[in-house]
């Protein structure tokens, strides 16, 4: 889980974020509330990073009754986030190194 922790914060998660994403990955789907035990963060600060992770695509909701259940997608769309973002530096690099030599 060290590597899905730096892979996150690579890609920018803040320390809740990567907690809530890691709470879920290792005990399963949860509630808001379920959330707020297993990680010992605030009610606020576990909406905050759940809605960050879902803009984000690192975690899915469905409705369970009138709660909202929440899962992790698998480390693997993390690395492959990861992945797409390296290319996109060294692309973006190389374009402009190419365009300085013009």
């Amino acid at each position: 889980m060290d590597d899905v922790r730096a892979l996150m914060r690579a890609l920018g998660a803040k320390k809740s974020e990567i907690s809530v994403y890691l709470a879920l990955y290792r005990r399963g789907p949860a509630t808001v509330r379920d959330l707020v035990e297993r990680t010992g963060l605030s009610e606020r600060t576990v909406r905050v990073a759940l809605r960050s992770l879902l803009n984000g695509g690192y975690v899915s909701v469905e409705k369970s009754g009138r709660s909202n259940v929440y899962s992790a997608v698998s480390p693997s769309v993390i690395s492959q986030k990861f992945r797409k973002k390296v290319e996109e530096y060294f692309s973006s690099m190389f374009t402009r190194l190419r365009s300085r030599s013009s």
